[in-house]
Formats: C-alpha cells, sequence, structure tokens
C-alpha cells in the first residue's frame, strides 16, 4: 500500500522540503474530509429533496386532471414567442367554462382541440409534476451540497498553499543568500 500511496517514498526524500510535507498534509486531511462529509451531505440533501418532490406530485396528482378543450379563439403574437389563446371545455361535473392558456408549440386554430390541464378550481395549469421532474431535482441537490462542501475546503486550500508558497520561496532566497555567502572569498 505505501508503494502505491508514495508516503514512504516522499519521508526518505532529500529534495522535500517541511513546507512541503506539510502541504501534502493539509491536501489529505482536505481531501479525506471531503471524501467523508460529502456523500454523506449530499444523500442526505437529495433524499430530502426526493422527498418533497413526492409530495408535491401527490399533491397536484390529486387536484389536477386534463381536460379536452376547444379553441375559441387565437390571439395575434409575434410567432417566436408563446400564443395566448381563448379555450372552452367541460368540467368533470358537465358545467362549460372558458379560460385563456398559454400554447408553447404548433399553431393553434379556431375549432381545433388541445389537451389541458386544470386545477381543483377549474382554472388552466401546468401538468402535475412527473417522476423524472422529481429524481432530476433530487440528483441536482446532491450535486450541489457536494459542490457546496468542496468549495469552502478548496479556498482553504488555495489560502494554505498561498502560505506554503511564500515560506517556500523565502527559504528559497535564504538558501541562495546563504549559498553565495559560503562561495564568496573571505
Amino acid at each position: 500500500m505505501e508503494r502505491r500511496t508514495g508516503f514512504r517514498r516522499t519521508a526518505r526524500n532529500p529534495l522535500l522540503r517541511e513546507v512541503d510535507r506539510s502541504q501534502r498534509a493539509v491536501a489529505v486531511v482536505l481531501t479525506a474530509l471531503f471524501v467523508c462529509a460529502a456523500p454523506v451531505l449530499s444523500v442526505r440533501a437529495g433524499g430530502a429533496a426526493y422527498e418533497r418532490g413526492v409530495q408535491v406530485e401527490r399533491s397536484q396528482a390529486a387536484t389536477r386532471h386534463r381536460v379536452a378543450a376547444t379553441v375559441v379563439a387565437v390571439e395575434a403574437s409575434d410567432p417566436r414567442r408563446a400564443r395566448v389563446i381563448r379555450v372552452r371545455w367541460s368540467e368533470r361535473d358537465g358545467s362549460a367554462r372558458t379560460g385563456a392558456a398559454v400554447v408553447w408549440r404548433g399553431r393553434p386554430e379556431q375549432g381545433q382541440t388541445q389537451p389541458m390541464w386544470v386545477d381543483a378550481a377549474g382554472h388552466p395549469t401546468v401538468r402535475p409534476r412527473m417522476r423524472s421532474q422529481t429524481v432530476t431535482g433530487a440528483a441536482l441537490a446532491g450535486a450541489a451540497v457536494a459542490a457546496g462542501t468542496a468549495a469552502p475546503l478548496l479556498i482553504v486550500y488555495a489560502a494554505c498553499r498561498r502560505r506554503f508558497d511564500r515560506r517556500r520561496y523565502r527559504d528559497w532566497e535564504n538558501e541562495w543568500a546563504r549559498l553565495d555567502d559560503s562561495r564568496s572569498p573571505s
């Protein structure tokens, strides 16, 4: 194992200075912190986001239903944008309703039938949340937490590395000065 990691070889390497060993130790500790913390935090955040998403799915599935709406009028608009249409549909109880809906694709014409989602109050709305949206949201939450865990650790490493580099350059200058002093004629 020590041969693969290189710890033993670097411990005996005379070219490595104490500052190099310190920097490596900081990197190992911060990496270990990330490896231990990120999976746990990501799974917890992803699980919480998934549970919330499933609750929203169930709630929306219970309060929304799909109807077949007939286009009554199409408002003139820019063809590159969504179109607002007036539609008429029948509710489950048989009552007729009229309202505005937004169509993003296609060119609806008057008299054409369009599928549409309505909420419990009978107002046009978007379709209920799908499972793929819940899974995607949970995965993104987990990834965001992993990134959020890594960010402060990387900032700490960058700050430590900067200090180590300063110390390394100072030591390098001192060694050159000592070498110059030892080689100059007295």
